[in-house]
């Protein structure tokens, strides 16, 4: 698990190096603002390089977004992360920062017609907070997890340099340690600091952390250059 990680920060690192060594000549580059669902309601921010280098048929996008999906089973974490009380109203929420990296590639013939193909590596730094009003508890699940994600879209022009975008598609991100309290749980058998008898598949099950999740968005952007 943490070679696959390590293999995932080093492609995240070498592209967003190659990202930033492209814009800076890149013949054309793209800003734009997203809105839609990804674990929750959300928006996100792209920048987009294109055409800076001969015969590349991808462009290269960065995206981070932010969304509050809910935190999970109030009741049930507490259960895993701190005691088995049960006093006070309990209530949850949630917050998730997400970031992106993508391979874009439209298409001018066959069925996938002024279809853009995207996809790439995935990061989702998540945040469950759960407060027991009365019950004097208010404490927060912390995972980090990084993953793979891709997607279609379609991308029309409005005016000279404005365009607007619809698309969807899916991200998958692998299981990550849960901190919460003084408690944590790993994934695949590693030793934690687990409460009593529970198990990390326990402490998912309460915590809405990110998995395979789900996305759908319109957009507008802004083109520069070309």
């Amino acid at each position: 698990m943490r070679k696959a990680l390590d293999v995932l920060k080093f492609l995240m690192t070498v592209s967003l190096l190659s990202l930033f060594a492209g814009a800076a000549t890149a013949a054309q580059l793209t800003a734009g603002l997203n809105l839609g669902h990804a674990m929750a309601p959300g928006a996100e921010l792209t920048a987009e390089a294109a055409e800076f280098a001969d015969g590349l048929p991808f462009s290269v996008r960065l995206g981070v977004g932010y969304a509050q999906p809910d935190g999970g089973d109030a009741v049930a974490a507490r259960r895993v992360f701190i005691n088995d009380a049960t006093n006070g109203t309990p209530e949850s929420s949630g917050k998730v920062w997400m970031g992106r990296l993508d391979l874009v590639r439209e298409f001018d013939h066959g069925l996938l017609d002024g279809a853009r193909v995207y996809g790439g590596p995935r990061y989702a730094a998540f945040t469950g907070n759960f407060n027991y009003v009365g019950g004097n508890e208010d404490f927060d699940v912390r995972s980090n997890h990084w993953g793979w994600g891709g997607g279609l879209e379609w991308r029309w022009p409005v005016g000279d340099a404005m365009n607007f975008s619809l698309g969807g598609g899916a991200d998958w991100f692998m299981a990550a340690r849960m901190d919460g309290h003084d408690t944590a749980y790993e994934p695949g058998g590693e030793a934690g600091t687990e409460r009593d008898d529970y198990s990390y598949e326990d402490a998912d099950d309460a915590i809405d952390q990110p998995a395979l999740e789900w996305r759908i968005g319109v957009g507008i952007s802004r083109s520069f250059g070309r």
